[in-house]
């Protein structure tokens, strides 16, 4: 009897929507000034075996100032009234909902000022991202950002 196949998700990890991200502003930023404002939190990034088998690197990363939940995606510009943007990414399909932690510093952060938003997938990310920058933008680099978006 033929063993039943198990439904897998092929849905990218948050850390390859990630490097897809970055990816894009990587390739932006030649173009774009201001997408060299664009960095990420690496907050566990590309941690597996969750917290027992990492205890040893979390604990020095939190001594090093990591926090629990801050959004994965910092974009130092100020733009549209904010401080600057933070998008806290998650897979497209599957994954985590924000825990309360994320909760915490989304409330933290837009009582200091900023925008934050929170994207499922790089694409998403992307969009979120060329929102927040148009009105710094000079209409030729809004075009040109525009452009670059991938099919939502």
């Amino acid at each position: 009897m033929p063993r039943a196949q198990i439904a897998r998700n092929t849905t990218p990890l948050e850390k390859q929507e990630q490097a897809s991200f970055f990816a894009w502003v990587n390739q932006m930023s030649m173009l774009i000034p201001e997408m060299e404002c664009v960095a990420a939190a690496l907050n566990g990034s590309g941690m597996s075996g969750g917290f027992a088998g990492n205890a040893g690197m979390i604990a020095a990363l939190i001594r090093r100032g990591m926090r629990k939940g801050y959004p994965d995606i910092v974009v130092d510009v100020a733009a549209r009234g904010y401080h600057g943007l933070r998008i806290e990414l998650k897979r497209v399909a599957g994954g985590t909902e924000d825990d309360p932690d994320q909760d915490k510093w989304r409330t933290r952060l837009q009582r200091q000022g900023y925008c934050v938003e929170m994207a499922r997938g790089w694409v998403a990310a992307s969009y979120i991202l060329t929102w927040y920058l148009r009105d710094v933008l000079t209409p030729a680099k809004f075009e040109v950002l525009r452009r670059s978006l991938p099919p939502p």
